[in-house]
């Protein structure tokens, strides 16, 4: 008996495609740059202890939830969500595959965010991604 094809990977492709394709990484890097260069002038790298957990939690984490509530609403607008009732694809799938391409889009924008904001502070990535992942 064989096992059942996964529609994750190809629902992830088409994730990163459409993601890419609609301006969000763009918008997203665009919006690193953005907030970095100004914890840059009003935090700088200093005063990085006290200034990243906040910015990390308004900005960064903001920007991903919406961006993944605008990529919900904008594909039920155009009847994505009615016709995964007749696919094979399960909506717990459709939502993982919103969730692992935001979240590592997420960790892209936090490194360049800390790039330009923090720079020259100590810098451990390990919890920079546990808390993303985690927020």
């Amino acid at each position: 008996m064989s096992r059942a094809h996964s529609p994750l990977g190809p629902t992830l492709a088409l994730d990163l495609r459409v993601q890419a394709k609609s301006g969000l990484y763009a918008v997203g890097v665009g919006v690193a740059i953005a907030l970095g260069m100004a914890a840059r002038l009003l935090i700088g790298p200093d005063h990085a202890a006290a200034g990243i957990p906040a910015m990390y939690l308004f900005a960064l984490s903001g920007t991903t939830l919406f961006f993944g509530a605008s990529l919900v609403l904008l594909e039920k607008s155009q009847g994505v969500l009615m016709a995964l009732r007749v696919t094979p694809l399960a909506q717990r799938a459709y939502l993982f595959s919103k969730l692992l391409t935001l979240l590592g889009f997420t960790i892209v924008e936090a490194l360049i965010f800390h790039a330009i904001g923090f720079w020259g502070a100590p810098f451990d990535p390990a919890p920079l991604i546990v808390g993303t992942v985690e927020g």
